[in-house]
């Protein structure tokens, strides 16, 4: 089968990387996503493990249209039957963007009122649509002229990943965690994130560090409904839980990760969000401002996800970088520095010179993702 797996702009060529990994044959990259072929097994690889993937969708038919009506003929020609039941429930949330639409919502009106008019055709029975617990859900893209209807696998996006139990202000996604870590090249020594918010890096971090598949703690996918699918999708639970046996981290978890923040609520979250991990001993969380803060061992990796609103003055975010960088190269020396932000005219004034550079993005900003080495 052929089967998509979705991420975030930029992070296309690491998605890449860490699906082979995996033993998934990759096909082809293109905008935002990472078209994969392989058995049945490969997709549930895909969904129990991929840090990266924000969603895996199956396709059953792309075509090319001129208006909303043939999107509606074309979509009713489908054999729903191989995917639903009459009596069977489903949702449809959709990507547009074309010109052919005035509003984004009626090309999933019209697939809607195409499945729908198929059954009632062919059975006497409309199916419902559930926006909170469908039997089926359904991926709608349409890119100009051309349209693909998927099912979605997943559900809930896969930066859910089950263990979070607490959020903070502006909590970072999942998976943009743990691309930065990824990207950082960060795989054992101490790890601090002095603004640690609800703790996302550094769980991220600990669930690479230790080898565990990124769903672990995550016991619902859309997947587990395929019942009603043709052989070759119907879900199989055998073969599930072969992957998951796989899949499983062995050994006694290790590595030190050092989280610091200036807000009360943030450490309680993060204490919270790392509970069902059962390793208090490897972690390490104190209320502190990170300008009077000192390294806690004498060599590590720093990553920092500073403040970026972009209703701070440009001037008061200068100062503030500054004020970063001067702290940095004092009381982090012997530690790499890894910087995340929106705000790139402010990075600039932090003071050291970058040696790696990425570019990535937190929804529409384009972020800054840059290594400092601060010598001893």
């Amino acid at each position: 089968m052929e089967f998509v797996a979705t991420t975030f702009k930029n992070l296309e060529p690491l998605l890449e990387e860490e699906l082979q990994q995996l033993g998934i044959f990759v096909a082809r990259s293109q905008s935002r996503a990472v078209v994969c072929k392989g058995e049945k097994k490969d997709l549930y690889k895909a969904l129990h493990s991929s840090f990266l993937s924000l969603r895996i969708l199956v396709p059953v038919e792309k075509f090319k249209i001129q208006n909303g009506e043939e999107l509606y003929k074309r979509a009713k020609k489908i054999n729903w039957e191989q995917y639903l039941n009459a009596r069977d429930s489903f949702a449809i949330h959709a990507s547009v963007h074309s010109q052919l639409f005035n509003h984004s919502k009626y090309p999933v009106y019209r697939l809607k009122d195409a499945i729908c008019d198929y059954f009632v055709d062919s059975t006497g029975v409309r199916p419902d649509i559930d926006q909170e617990d469908p039997d089926l859900l359904i991926n709608l893209r349409v890119s100009e002229r051309f349209v693909t209807i998927s099912l979605d696998a997943s559900g809930e996006p896969l930066f859910k990943r089950g263990y979070k139990e607490k959020g903070a202000m502006a909590p970072m996604n999942e998976v943009l965690a743990a691309a930065l870590i990824k990207a950082s090249g960060w795989e054992k020594g101490p790890l601090l994130d002095p603004m640690c918010g609800s703790g996302t890096l550094l769980s991220e971090a600990f669930l690479l560090h230790n080898h565990y598949p990124a769903q672990y703690f995550r016991d619902d996918m859309a997947v587990f409904k395929w019942n009603s699918m043709a052989p070759d999708l119907s879900f199989d639970q055998a073969l599930w839980e072969e992957v998951q046996l796989e899949q499983q981290p062995e050994g006694e978890a290790s590595g030190d990760f050092f989280g610091s923040d200036e807000q009360p609520r943030a450490i309680d979250a993060s204490e919270a969000n790392v509970e069902k991990f059962n390793a208090e001993d490897h972690f390490h969380f104190a209320l502190k401002d990170f300008f009077t803060s000192s390294a806690p061992t004498p060599r590590g990796t720093l990553i920092m996800n500073p403040p970026y609103d972009e209703r701070m003055p440009l001037d008061e975010a200068a100062t503030f970088y500054r004020a970063i960088g001067n702290h940095c190269k004092e009381a982090y020396k012997g530690w790499t520095i890894w910087i995340f932000t929106a705000n790139y005219d402010a990075l600039r004034k932090i003071g050291m010179k970058p040696s790696k550079k990425w570019i990535f993005f937190n929804g529409p900003l384009e972020c800054r993702f840059h290594k400092y080495e601060v010598f001893a």
